[in-house]
């Protein structure tokens, strides 16, 4: 069933290139709540994306993962722009009851030459789920939520590390100065809410809301683990627009 529904979710996020309405059954036909502030309510909603998409739309799911009820996927979308997203769904039975999402343009490669979205994808170590997740958010909260900067190294096993943000590098130090700088002296990005920590082995997911450039942001965090430490590391952020912007009567989370 596990993968299933991992199955299942990878032919609705591809909906928009097959043009296939069928998988859209997965949905609850009445409970389905949808977060994503670009898609209208319920299953209508979802099929106006589909009906909507121009019919040279790539659609690559990069990652997918499970973590119990959740479901949650690293996609890049080809349009005329490139757009990286997370999407997570949330099954009750074989039914999805929710979606969330978080969507930004690709941009260029970093320093390192990495992008965002290239990099591992084989799942491991499912035993230390638990224990990942834990590792995940201790470093978003001592260094996002308390500015604890100093304790990043701890995180790390050296310069091992692969780094897909598209302004930072693989270099420890240098991100170092760099979140020095956004933290702590230009307070450009603040953490204020972890709202999910979802993960499958090696990976972990993070869902969290804040302020980037003093704009209400939602941002997403995927990191790879091993041996106790990060080794690999993904995200993405969309500003998080008003209810009256939105195309549903859902919030963000």
């Amino acid at each position: 069933m596990r993968d299933s529904k991992k199955q299942q979710v990878i032919d609705l996020l591809m909906a928009c290139e097959t043009k296939n309405y069928l998988p859209l059954e997965i949905l609850h036909p009445t409970e389905f709540v949808q977060h994503s502030s670009g898609i209208g309510n319920g299953i209508d909603g979802m099929k106006k994306i589909i009906q909507e998409s121009p019919s040279d739309i790539k659609v690559d799911v990069r990652r997918i993962f499970q973590d119990g009820d959740y479901v949650f996927a690293h996609v890049e979308t080809s349009l005329e722009i490139s757009l990286i997203s997370f999407h997570v769904f949330k099954f009750s039975g074989n039914r999805v009851i929710e979606h969330w999402d978080n969507i930004q343009e690709r941009q260029p490669l970093n320093l390192s030459g990495r992008s965002m979205i290239d990099g591992e994808t084989i799942v491991e170590d499912l035993q230390k789920t638990f224990h990942n997740k834990i590792i995940a958010e201790q470093l978003v909260r001592d260094v996002f939520f308390d500015g604890q900067v100093d304790k990043l190294a701890s995180y790390f096993d050296g310069n091992q590390y692969i780094q897909h943000n598209p302004w930072l590098s693989d270099d420890i130090s240098s991100i170092w100065k760099v979140i020095n700088e956004w933290v702590k002296k230009e307070k450009i990005m603040k953490y204020e809410f972890v709202h999910k920590i979802l993960g499958e082995g090696n990976f972990v997911l993070l869902m969290s809301e804040g302020y980037f450039h003093g704009a209400h942001t939602s941002f997403y965090d995927l990191f790879r683990i091993a041996d106790d430490k990060i080794v690999e590391h993904w995200d993405n952020f969309e500003s998080i627009l008003p209810d009256d912007q939105r195309k549903n009567n859902h919030g963000k989370f």
